[in-house]
């Protein structure tokens, strides 16, 4: 039986920061862009966004995101982490965060 593999060029990451908060992170990897969406509509925190360029540089490197070494922007490829604000609602309240993240993951 032959099994067809398909590759996804975009793909979502719903992302707890701090144990208190649900965001989402859509990594299109095709195009070497991650895109930061978030409810309370702030930018993303330093280290997330540096662990999603590191990710998008070993992808565009061709390592498959398995390189020991740190990523680093070899070779002139570019990588960006980008926000959108207009992709979530903006979130009045305590507790929908996490529903607000997966509505947006599943559009």
């Amino acid at each position: 039986m032959h099994h067809a593999h398909h590759r996804r060029s975009r793909v979502h990451f719903p992302i707890n920061l701090q144990n208190s908060h649900w965001t989402l992170a859509t990594v299109d990897l095709s195009a070497a862009k991650a895109i930061y969406i978030g409810c309370l509509q702030n930018e993303p925190p330093s280290k997330l966004k540096a662990g999603l360029q590191a990710l998008l540089a070993k992808k565009r490197a061709g390592s498959g995101g398995r390189a020991k070494k740190p990523a680093s922007n070899s070779g002139g490829a570019t990588v960006s982490v980008e926000t959108d604000h207009a992709a979530m609602p903006k979130q009045d309240d305590t507790h929908s965060c996490g529903p607000l993240a997966l509505c947006v993951m599943l559009l």
